[in-house]
């Protein structure tokens, strides 16, 4: 009714090994971002909407996606949970939004130590370096800095 369309994976049937499989070859990621946005957890979860712009070319977003594509798909039950934690969705942190140029949004779902699950394939994620997930969440940090 809005034009909003949605994105349903169906992992029955389908085996992905590296990141490119689904954020390339299936999602076309790095060739279709018209524009990235980012929101906190307790924005997201409290449909506050607080949804910060970065650019899409910062260097940054770039390295994310190549170490994203890169990485193997790990099985999320196999994840480790700090103390005190029942799921690994306690250690979500942002929601990052890759806007397509064809209308489509890859919602990313990030989680402390460089977890990252793509919305609607719950049961895998990837880990991002250290190095590269530090570097993104100072962008987020500094942009939002520069925001208020």
């Amino acid at each position: 009714g809005n034009g909003a369309v949605t994105t349903y994976i169906c992992n029955n049937g389908i085996t992905v090994k590296y990141g490119k499989e689904l954020y390339e070859d299936r999602l076309h990621l790095s060739e279709n971002i018209a524009g990235v946005q980012y929101e906190s957890r307790e924005s997201w979860f409290y449909s506050k909407e607080e949804l910060y712009e970065l650019d899409k070319e910062e260097a940054c977003i770039r390295e994310f996606i190549e170490e994203l594509d890169a990485e193997e798909f790990l099985l999320c039950r196999d994840i480790e949970v700090q103390e005190g934690w029942q799921h690994m969705v306690d250690s979500e942190i942002y929601h990052l939004y890759f806007n397509g140029k064809d209308g489509t949004k890859v919602h990313l779902r990030l989680h402390e130590n460089g977890y990252v699950r793509f919305q609607g394939l719950w049961d895998l994620c990837v880990k991002i370096p250290e190095e590269s997930y530090a570097k993104l969440l100072t962008a987020f940090a500094q942009n939002e800095e520069a925001s208020e």
